[in-house]
């Protein structure tokens, strides 16, 4: 076997194991053995179907061409190929929903570890506790980066929304109505549960915090040209932290290997927030500065949907 045998070594990029993709092998060459001739056969039809899964490839000597590369296999020596990432792409490491997973299900193809969400981010929430302003509804835009390590995947969150404080007395002059913006970044954590070939699951948990918006609650104001005190409410900004729970619903439809999805997201969110105005901030109109907050801690609960693209990298 040695004299009309030569090996071809198999090396993957780093991050990446066998087997490969599925590729055309073909050799260019007269082969007179039917043994030989019988046992390339099934293996070109091997690779065709699933790929190559060992390092090392015993072919008849000859011309060969593997997907795009181009190679010589010489009796008695080794040649040494180092695929691209394309030919061994990223498999995802995820637990199977139904039935046991067998190997030729297990493998799922996708363009990398790496994960990318750009979407449109709506909700509902209340605020409680305190302050009287609600913001019953916001809606902006949600960036996240992560990484899937096996099943677990970890990410960071960028959510930017307008959101609006009303006092709950309707004043007809919209002075106590005031539109803001909210900024909040997470670190998330979840488990990829797979429940087809280009669908997944994915329960997670977030911790989140930054700028809630505005909220109006109860204060004392000073009339800085009088000096007069005036009671009644104020609309400021608030900060906080909290937690979030959630699944997204991650669509990888087609593609080899696949790259562009879809990702849709529900959670409930609960953030612990506290008005961050402080005494002498100058106040809109009439010239006059904060002098206290009656309240300043209060409790925001919420939920909302994510909906947008996600590119595996």
């Amino acid at each position: 076997m040695y004299s009309t045998y030569g090996r071809l070594l198999l090396y993957t990029p780093d991050g990446r194991d066998l087997p490969t993709r599925p590729m055309t092998l073909t050799h260019k060459g007269f082969l007179i053995d039917p043994k030989q001739k019988e046992t390339l056969a099934a293996l070109v039809e091997r690779t065709q179907r699933k790929g190559l899964d060992e390092e090392t490839v015993w072919l008849p000597f000859g011309s060969y061409t593997l997907g795009e590369h181009t190679f010589e296999i010489t009796a008695g020596e080794a040649f040494a190929l180092v695929l691209d990432p394309d030919d061994v792409p990223f498999q995802a490491g995820s637990f199977q929903a139904g039935a046991s997973q067998g190997a030729e299900a297990a493998f799922v193809a996708l363009g990398g570890a790496g994960e990318l969400f750009i979407g449109v981010s709506g909700g509902l929430g209340a605020v409680l506790g305190g302050v009287t302003g609600m913001q019953p509804f916001r809606f902006g835009g949600l960036l996240s980066v992560g990484r899937h390590f096996g099943p677990l995947r970890l990410e960071g969150r960028v959510r930017v929304a307008g959101v609006q404080s009303k006092s709950p007395s309707k004043p007809e002059d919209g002075e106590r109505t005031n539109g803001d913006l909210q900024l909040l970044v997470g670190i998330d954590a979840g488990l990829d549960v797979r429940l087809g070939k280009g669908a997944w699951v994915v329960p997670h948990l977030t911790v989140l915090g930054g700028r809630i918006g505005s909220v109006v609650t109860s204060c004392s104001v000073v009339q800085t040209s009088t000096s007069f005190r005036y009671g009644g409410e104020c609309s400021l900004g608030a900060a906080g932290v909290g937690g979030a729970l959630g699944v997204d619903l991650l669509l990888l439809p087609a593609g080899d290997p696949r790259r562009l999805g879809v990702r849709v997201g529900l959670g409930f969110e609960a953030l612990g927030g506290a008005v961050v105005g402080e005494e002498g901030d100058p106040l809109a109109g009439l010239g006059t500065e904060l002098e206290s907050v009656n309240t300043r801690g209060f409790v925001q609960l919420g939920g909302g949907l994510d909906v947008g693209l996600v590119l595996r990298f």
